[in-house]
């Protein structure tokens, strides 16, 4: 399966509107984190899915402090260009499934913020999803930390729609 596969089915899987607001962006000023929400409201704000590269992504912060500081349906509306980003430039394939993935050591699906995530994906999107799993597992080496991140990857998406263990 080539990656021209998963671009068409992200594609037609994702709308580009409505565009979130990023009202919604946590100015985490109690403990003087301010420069990442700059960043991303600077990068993604007003701005479709299709118009942020991988480079945003990676001037912003890594996958699980940008996560911090959007909604998750925010998080799930700007997914896509991840998905696409790391699909033409493979040595960021972990980022994308780090996207994939709970923020917690267990890589277990739980929590709200969780939850609200994956609640989201309609069925298409999470077959998107899933190819993208299995492109990504297939261009990882064996026995790598990205091929780890797809096992765990495959395993949370195969659910048939549970969001939980």
């Amino acid at each position: 399966m080539g990656n021209d596969k998963v671009k068409d089915r992200i594609c037609e899987s994702f709308p580009m509107e409505p565009c979130p607001l990023l009202s919604e962006v946590v100015a985490a000023t109690s403990n003087g984190q301010v420069e990442i929400p700059r960043e991303l409201l600077k990068r993604f704000r007003g701005k479709k899915w299709t118009e942020i590269l991988l480079d945003d992504w990676i001037n912003i912060a890594g996958i699980q402090a940008i996560r911090v500081y959007l909604s998750p349906s925010s998080f799930h509306y700007y997914l896509p260009s991840l998905l696409m980003s790391v699909l033409e430039r493979p040595q960021y394939l972990d980022w994308g499934l780090e996207a994939l993935l709970p923020q917690n050591k267990g890589r277990k699906p739980k929590g709200e913020w969780w939850h609200e995530y994956f609640a989201c994906f309609t069925v298409e999107q999470r077959l998107a999803v899933r190819l993208f799993i299995s492109y990504a597992k297939s261009q990882c080496g064996h026995c790598s930390e990205e091929e780890m991140l797809a096992n765990c990857a495959e395993e949370i998406w195969q659910l048939k729609g549970s969001a939980s263990l």
